[in-house]
C-alpha cells in the first residue's frame, strides 16, 4: 500500500513539473509531447522498480523462512 502512495505522488509530481514546463514554454507542442512520452516511461520504471522490489522481498522472505525452518 505504500508502495502506491509513493507512485501517486510521483506522478502527479511529475504531472505538475509537466505542466509548469508547458506553461514556460509557451504552448511548444513538440517539447510537450516529448515530455508527456517521458511520463509514460519515467511510470513504467517506476512501476518495474516497484514490482522488482516486491519480488525480490518476496524472495529474501522464503529464504530466510527456511534458514529458520532448517536450524
Amino acid at each position: 500500500m505504500a508502495e502506491a502512495i509513493v507512485i501517486t505522488v510521483v506522478e502527479r509530481l511529475i504531472n505538475l513539473l509537466i505542466e509548469k514546463e508547458a506553461n514556460r514554454l509557451g504552448g511548444v507542442k513538440e517539447q510537450i509531447v516529448s515530455l508527456q512520452k517521458q511520463l509514460v516511461w519515467m511510470r513504467y520504471y517506476i512501476r518495474t522498480y516497484n514490482y522488482l522490489l516486491m519480488r525480490f522481498s518476496n524472495i529474501m522472505r522464503t529464504i530466510a523462512h527456511y534458514w529458520n525452518v532448517s536450524d
